[in-house]
């Protein structure tokens, strides 16, 4: 069934990222420790999480988690709650499940799951 949903040409999963979010997830994004926030905050689908959530979450450096989170506000990938410092969340409860399928199968089918240089060709 994996398989099927993330086919590199035909799967369900592929289809809906490379139409929705493809720009947002691979185009926008050159470095995998991005993605690794944001699927991080993905876990939190569509709520507020801090930045020291986020660190708990994943394996990152301070300056790349930084760099991260500036490159992804300014990209409008992530939205920052207004008024308070340091709290984030993806724009719409829809990228946050894609994110975490897409994440998901990856991990179980690592072998059939596109790549951003193989999404983008």
């Amino acid at each position: 069934m994996l398989r099927g949903a993330l086919d590199t040409e035909t799967g369900a999963l592929y289809q809906l990222g490379v139409k929705y979010f493809h720009e947002l997830y691979f185009d926008q994004i050159g470095a995998d420790e991005y993605r690794d926030v944001l699927r991080a905050m993905a876990e939190n689908f569509d709520a507020w999480i801090t930045k020291a959530e986020i660190r708990k979450k994943i394996k990152i450096k301070e300056s790349t988690l930084n760099n991260a989170i500036t490159a992804l506000k300014k990209r409008h990938i992530i939205v920052a709650k207004p008024g308070v410092f340091g709290t984030y969340k993806l724009p719409t409860r829809s990228f946050a499940v894609w994110i975490k399928a897409f994440t998901k199968a990856r991990q179980e089918i690592p072998s059939t799951t596109p790549t951003a240089e193989s999404v983008s060709n």
